[in-house]
């Protein structure tokens, strides 16, 4: 899941396990955004995430 700084849910997707890379959306906004991303075991990633266009 991408998050903006007030926590809205900006984008949100589902991805295989064999995947490197996620694509976001390229319309959105500069800004602070935060990626989460839950494992199947349960587990969560959480990083920072600058857009600057």
């Amino acid at each position: 899941m991408l998050f903006d700084s007030y926590n809205h849910i900006i984008y949100e997707t589902n991805v295989d396990a064999s995947q490197k890379s996620i694509s976001i959306p390229s319309n959105i906004a500069s800004g602070l955004y935060f990626v989460q991303i839950c494992t199947k075991k349960g587990s969560i990633i959480s990083k920072k995430l600058m857009v600057n266009k």
